[in-house]
Order: structure tokens, then sequence, then C-alpha cells
């Protein structure tokens, strides 16, 4: 078995759409049939880092991201839920802020439509 790698995670995640990503790294996949076709829904496992860190990286055609797509590659994503990770400050304008902690966009759960650069930075940076 190889070694876990979160940059290959992420890669995984904004190269390929849902359905072409490596299995190791999804969590939950639905497929339905609709009207114009069928929708993928997948959600990607959390990114990994050293030290307890993790990260969700999401992409699809039901998340923030561009393309907003089920065929990647992906130049913006979804990041939700850092955990122990410190975010720099050129991500306030990606929170999507809601609840008791509108003021302080380091409480958001949810960042939209972020660069996938900045996310590749930051997963270094932490790994």
């Amino acid at each position: 078995m190889k070694e876990y790698d979160p940059m290959q995670h992420f890669e995984d995640t904004v190269n390929n759409g849902p359905e072409a990503r490596g299995p190791e790294y999804v969590h939950s996949m639905h497929v339905t049939e609709r009207e114009d076709g069928k929708a993928v829904f997948c959600i990607m496992k959390r990114i990994q880092l050293p030290d307890g860190k993790s990260i969700s990286v999401q992409a699809s055609e039901h998340t923030y991201c561009l393309p907003r797509n089920n065929q990647g590659p992906y130049t913006h994503v979804e990041v939700g839920y850092p955990e122990g990770i410190s975010l720099p400050e050129s991500w306030e304008e990606y929170a999507d802020c809601h609840g008791d902690n509108d003021d302080d966009w380091r409480y958001s759960a949810v960042f939209g439509y972020v660069p996938v650069e900045l996310v590749r930075q930051v997963i270094e940076e932490n790994s």
C-alpha cells in the first residue's frame, strides 16, 4: 500500500471530475438520473496533514468551484472546515460567513471559489 500524500490527494481533486477521482480519496459518491442526464454528487475525504491538521477541498457541479462542472480540471475550489490551520489574510474575501461570527471571517466554515494556487500553498506550508 502506498504512503498517503496530501498533495496528491489535492491534485486528484482539482484535476479530475468526480467519476475519475482516485477511490482512495472519495468519501462518498451519489449518482442519480435527471431529465437532462445523470447528476454526480461526490464528497472527497478530508486532506490529512501532519499534527492532526486537515482541510476539506471539494469540486463538482454542486460546489463553489470553477468551472462548476463534473469534468475538471478546476481553477477554483471550495474549501471547508480547516482544522489546526491558520489561513492567510488573503483568504478573507473567500469566506462565506453566516451566523454569529460574521464579524470574523476566520470562523467561516466554508470558503468559496478559492484559487487552487492558494490552497496548494496552504497545504505545502502545513505539510
